[in-house]
């Protein structure tokens, strides 16, 4: 919600939704000042949507312009991610090869392995947070198709396999 600072625990994989006007305040894009932050607690790597070249001490740039699409803004984070400290990120159990602009380029999968939580900032901030559902932990969806019937799936479908190995959450 715009105004509202969101916390999301043990939250990795996690996907940060970019508003569909990108960059463009007047339609409720990104608004300059913005943050992602992801923490354990000891660990922090905050993420500062900035539009006018000034971030606040200690926190990791994300380039974006007023004109910047939604799928722009997306990959301006993800590679911001990809640009922190690999010490830091090891350390958040942020996982680089596993985080992505999604399908439809409005979408980030931050991917790892669940050590942190993640915040927006209360002010500035209309980018929202939600859980990647994990299968067989928490589906968003379950469908059940009779042995007579067909499912057929508009978009290529893609499995998420977590990277805990065979621990709890993994194969």
């Amino acid at each position: 919600t715009p105004g509202s600072g969101l916390t999301q625990e043990a939250t990795l994989p996690l996907i940060i939704e970019i508003p569909e006007a990108g960059g463009d305040t007047s339609r409720g894009g990104v608004r300059d000042g913005a943050t992602v932050t992801i923490t354990d607690g000891i660990n922090t790597l905050t993420y500062e949507f900035d539009k006018d070249l000034s971030v606040a001490p200690g926190n990791r740039r994300v380039g974006i312009a007023e004109t910047s699409t939604s799928s722009q803004v997306a990959t301006a984070l993800v590679q911001a991610i990809g640009a922190s400290p690999a010490a830091l990120r090891n350390a958040l159990g942020i996982s680089i090869s596993d985080t992505t602009v999604m399908p439809g380029g409005d979408q980030v999968r931050v991917g790892g392995i669940p050590t942190a939580q993640v915040e927006t900032s209360p002010e500035h901030n209309n980018v929202s947070l939600r859980r990647f559902s994990e299968p067989g932990v928490d589906p968003a969806l379950s469908i059940t198709v009779p042995e007579t019937l067909s499912l057929h799936l508009p978009e290529a479908l893609q499995i998420h396999v977590p990277v805990v190995g065979g621990r709890v959450g993994g194969v």
